[in-house]
Formats: structure tokens, sequence, C-alpha cells
């Protein structure tokens, strides 16, 4: 979308979707965060510490990770878990 982003304003079109949540966490809706992994990546680490540490009800938070690589994912995770 040409023009929809400007250094000064960010995403410009982004804030035509910004909607008030409710302050009741018990009232937010489920959201579900999918990962796919279909090549090694890298930072996968810092991508992970970042959704974990999202201000959102983890009540409410799901994260589904599709590993289309070989790599100890499960120990990332565990990683990132423990260091956060």
């Amino acid at each position: 979308m040409p023009n929809a982003w400007n250094e000064s304003e960010g995403c410009i079109v982004c804030k035509e979707w910004i909607q008030e949540l409710p302050e009741d966490p018990e009232a937010l809706p489920t959201v579900l965060i999918a990962l796919f992994i279909e090549q090694p990546t890298p930072f996968l680490q810092d991508v992970l510490e970042r959704i974990y540490k999202l201000e959102y009800p983890k009540s409410k938070l799901y994260l589904w990770v599709h590993n289309g690589v070989c790599y100890l994912l499960a120990t990332l995770i565990a990683k990132c878990m423990i260091s956060t």
C-alpha cells in the first residue's frame, strides 16, 4: 500500500483497525498466535521471548508452533520461560 507508512506516524492504515478492549481480563478475546518455522531461523529465541512478554492474560493467549526444522524447539521454549 503506497503511502500507508511514514517515519513520523508509523502505519497509518493500522490505526483504522484499533479497537477498545474491555478492562476486565476475562472479557478479553482469546488470541491464537501461530508460528510457522520452515527453515532454520536466527533469533527464534528472541521471537519467543517477545511473545512470552506480551502484556496479555496468559489464560487468553495460545501459541501454536509448526516446526519443520530438526531443532530442539522444546529446549528453546524452556530456556525462554526460565530466562524471563
